[in-house]
């Protein structure tokens, strides 16, 4: 089912311009189709079936996008317009690959950024004359010079509308020159409070800002790189300089390409005095022309570079870790114990380094002294409703029992590390938490280079161990290990970070999980700063650790508009450590004061975040429990855990929407109100998938009042409502909204329906079977509620459902839908709790047109009746259990 490089030649006409319009076949078919003498290209395969049941059913429709390596996408042909030296793919209408080869030698393998190019093209027109060639999408038109030579400003334009604004862009491509941060030196990228601003491109003009490898050690904001999103209205990738991905763990620089033969040039002549040949032009780009539609931006983006990953549902979840050495006994008789006893969930346990034996910090076994039986002390876990990530770091230690096995497989390449892995060679944890250099230690570790496969078989295979004991997913924190992946330091082939993550994400699909490695992305130990090229692709393969930050208020302002902007290159799991690693005490902070205010203010960011993680180092100070604080402290950060938790189908849906359309859990405010200044200004607020608008406190409360304050534009047409108070604010306003510790601001739009879990000790601890629903009056709204078994691949071969809510204001009614689609464990019946927020009593509450009872007190959660509360003008129902494939009508007049 491939094509051949050279499929697409346009017909030419010296005579005449010819026009062909290049038509395309659609969705659920399999093969290429070929109109005229045009091959249309190589369709995403659909299944008829599946195809037909989509496209009649489900509220989406996502394309097939692939997301790991494998035959089918790694060898077939693009296809694409060859003009001369040119070759142009239409991707999308408004999204152009643009490629030169001055030898005629295109590149058809996948990059970690193009991943998916083998993509149903649209409908478009092709003009071709004697002197230029255009393509003409429903967006844009794209007009080259023929036989003028490599792209540059002269010789390629591209022109969009963008409402009334016409846009001609020429792209611009990277210089080949790569001077990333000298080897040997990234250890100082943690150094406390620096950001190397210096070597740290500033942010292009226009550019709305995307990603940053991680923000260890650092106290305050540092300057993003660049992603996707650009008040220009477009963006161009070049992605000449990457490498092509040749296999599922191999990898190969771009090919070199001889410049042309020019007879009599001087070309000739050097070539004739028998030196090297020369390299001839070769380009290799992405143009984006979105104006101000973001969204669409995105969805390119998905389509080209593959699709988000959905996590496991306990992903969305409390998770817990800590730089300490936790015990067997710890975890059975403390930790665990401490977390029910609190009424605070937990889903997923963080296993920190000093876990792993004869070494803590790369070790590849357990630390029998700790988990004298670690298969045992897992399933205890599992049974818990707990899944378990366990921290790795790349590399071997000198003394490390299974090393004579992985150098059987690498052989004696593996090489010694520098002072940087000598330096994190540590030895095992000990019961107070200190830390020890082993001084038994015969040499200094070995390290990897993972661009040979012999390297990654060796390294993967050091996990087996533990995933057969029950390690669930791994928390891949290279941070100082002089592990590299071959020469991509000097020549800025791709992110290390990513290249390995993906080794992770594939391994972990393979064995039918879908757990993706908790790790850094973007760069790679030896290339903390370098903008290029970038994660892109890293959201096919990584959950974003993004370091032991230091807990101080401008770095939890920060983090407020981080996620957000990481969207930008669409990331959309995010994970911060929550309450900071580290205290300041390079600049005056005290180990024994920590602030608990700023630690109630993460706890309530967090619960509004992808992922909500509690972490920290094992000094004094280091407190991230709620137990571990008193009073209100206490009291508020726990009550905000289960909210977390109550909020987990609503980030579950998100999840699976970010995976269906490429748009992230956390949005930015200019993604759905691209044409207004405010939205741009205030990047410390963001939507929360499609209901919440979500403003956290980054700032101290005023020591008088005790609150907390923060300026929020309230985005147009619609009413916004205080999640807590219920107090309304009018939408196309700004206000500043004063908050107690026990409180943040947090808004629902007017019609929202929020669907909320009851509390549970972990989220999938018994069925959905009571799910609460919040309905936020004052406009009509509908929602979605995406569901599957939690857990395994099947959701990408349709084994999920949707069910559909709508709130008609006027009427007062809720409609629930039957549910689309099926799935393992799907429940048939299920009972709702419902709040209905700023309404007025009813004379009577129906259920498919049954009377329910008027109660005297709070419904009970079990017995079907309905509550008025006068005081904040709330109406409270809980509903028997109904048929789930069944349609539903709540009335309440």
């Amino acid at each position: 089912m491939g094509f051949f490089s050279n499929a697409f030649k346009s017909v030419s006409n010296v005579a005449k311009t010819t026009v062909t319009t290049v038509k395309t076949a659609g969705y659920a078919a399999s093969g290429a189709a070929v109109i005229g003498v045009l091959v249309v290209g190589e369709l995403v395969l659909i299944p008829i079936d599946e195809a037909k049941k989509s496209i009649a059913t489900l509220p989406q429709i996502p394309a097939r996008i692939l997301t790991f390596v494998g035959a089918d996408n790694s060898s077939t042909g693009v296809g694409g317009h060859i003009v001369g030296q040119a070759r142009f793919q239409v991707i999308t209408p408004s999204l152009i690959r643009l490629e030169y080869a001055e030898d005629g030698k295109f590149e058809d393998r996948p990059t970690m950024l193009a991943f998916n190019r083998n993509v149903v093209s649209p409908s478009y027109q092709v003009i071709d004359s004697d002197k230029e060639f255009t393509i003409k999408t429903s967006k844009v038109t794209l007009t080259y010079s023929k036989n003028s030579g490599a792209f540059n400003d002269k010789n390629l334009t591209i022109i969009f509308s963008d409402g009334a604004r016409q846009i001609s862009a020429n792209p611009t491509w990277l210089s080949s020159a790569y001077i990333p941060d000298p080897s040997g030196w990234a250890i100082f990228g943690y150094i406390k409070n620096v950001s190397n601003d210096a070597n740290n491109t500033p942010r292009t003009t226009g550019n709305l800002g995307g990603w940053y490898r991680s923000l260890d050690s650092q106290s305050d904001a540092v300057p993003l790189h660049d992603g996707l999103l650009s008040r220009n209205g477009y963006y161009f990738i070049d992605d000449s300089k990457s490498a092509v991905i040749a296999g599922r763990d191999r990898y190969e620089s771009r090919p070199f390409h001889t410049a042309k033969w020019k007879p009599g040039s001087l070309l000739q002549s050097a070539i004739t005095l028998n030196t090297k040949p020369l390299a001839g032009d070769y380009q290799d780009g992405y143009f984006f022309a979105y104006g101000n539609d973001y969204k669409n931006a995105l969805k390119d983006y998905r389509t080209l570079s593959g699709a988000v990953p959905l996590l496991p549902r306990k992903a969305f979840g409390v998770w817990y870790s800590k730089y300490y050495p936790y015990s067997d006994n710890d975890y059975r008789n403390t930790l665990f114990p401490a977390f029910r006893n609190e009424k605070v969930p937990l889903d997923v346990l963080a296993i920190d380094t000093d876990a792993k034996a004869p070494v803590a910090w790369n070790g590849w076994q357990w630390n029998n002294t700790l988990l004298p039986n670690p298969k045992s002390t897992l399933s205890w876990m599992h049974e818990q409703g707990v899944d378990v990530i366990l921290n790795t770091h790349p590399s071997i230690s000198a003394i490390d029992p299974k090393l004579a096995a992985t150098l059987k497989i690498t052989g004696t390449d593996l090489l010694r590390g520098g002072a940087n892995a000598a330096f994190f060679q540590w030895g095992t944890g000990l019961q107070d938490g200190s830390r020890q250099k082993l001084n038994n230690v015969t040499g200094i570790p070995f390290v990897f280079d993972f661009q040979k496969s012999s390297h990654i078989k060796a390294y993967m295979n050091l996990h087996e161990d533990f995933e057969n004991d029950g390690v669930d997913g791994f928390w891949l924190d290279w941070c100082c290990d002089d592990s590299s992946v071959g020469g991509q330091i000097n020549k800025g082939e791709f992110a290390g970070d990513n290249w390995i993550n993906q080794q992770y994400a594939q391994r972990n699909f393979e064995r039918g999980s879908r757990w993706l490695p908790l790790a850094r992305s973007g760069g790679s130990f030896q290339d903390w700063h370098g903008n290029r090229p970038a994660a892109w692709g890293a959201q096919r393969s990584t959950i974003h650790f993004t370091g032991d930050t230091v807990a101080t208020w401008p770095m939890l302002n920060f983090q407020a508009r981080f996620a957000a902007a990481e969207g930008a290159v669409g990331m959309s799991y995010v994970s911060h450590d929550v309450g900071g690693f580290q205290l300041n005490t390079l600049l005056g902070g005290n180990n024994k004061n920590y602030d608990e205010e700023l630690y109630v203010r993460w706890i309530q960011l967090a619960a509004f975040q992808p992922i909500l993680r509690l972490h920290s180092a094992s000094t004094a100070g280091a407190e991230r429990l709620p137990w571990e604080f008193k009073g209100q402290t206490r009291a508020v950060s726990a009550e905000f855990l289960r909210l977390r938790s109550a909020l987990v189908p609503y980030l579950y849906t998100a999840a699976r929407e970010a995976h269906d359309s490429g748009l992230p859990i956390t949005r930015a405010m200019y993604l759905d109100w691209p044409q207004h200044e405010a939205a741009y200004q205030y990047d410390r607020q963001y939507m929360l998938g499609s209901q919440l608008l979500v403003a956290p406190i980054g700032t101290p409360a005023d020591k008088g009042t005790g609150l907390a304050s923060k300026k929020i534009w309230f985005p147009p047409n619609s009413q916004w409502v205080d999640i807590f108070t219920g107090d309304v604010y009018a939408g196309g306003t700004e206000a500043t909204v004063k908050v107690p510790l026990d409180r943040m601001p947090v808004f629902a739009k007017a019609g929202a329906i929020l669907p909320l879990a009851p509390y549970m000790d972990f989220s999938e601890q018994k069925p959905l079977d009571n799910l609460k629903l919040s309905v936020f009056t004052g406009q009509d709204g509908e929602y979605s509620l995406y569901e599957d078994d939690g857990s395994s691949n099947g959701y990408l071969q349709s084994n999920f459902s949707w069910t559909r809510f709508n709130f008609n204001n006027g009427l007062k009614q809720l409609r629930i839908a039957a549910a689309v689609g099926q799935f393992n464990k799907q429940l048939v019946q299920r009972a709702y709790q419902l709040k209905v927020i700023n309404t007025n009593q009813p004379s009577v509450v129906m259920v498919s047109g049954t009377l329910l009872p008027l109660s005297t007190t709070m419904p009970d959660g079990v017995t079907p009746s309905w509550y008025y509360e006068a005081g904040t003008q709330t109406l409270h129902i809980q509903t028997a259990k109904l048929n789930t494939q069944q349609s539903q009508l709540l009335e309440f007049k």
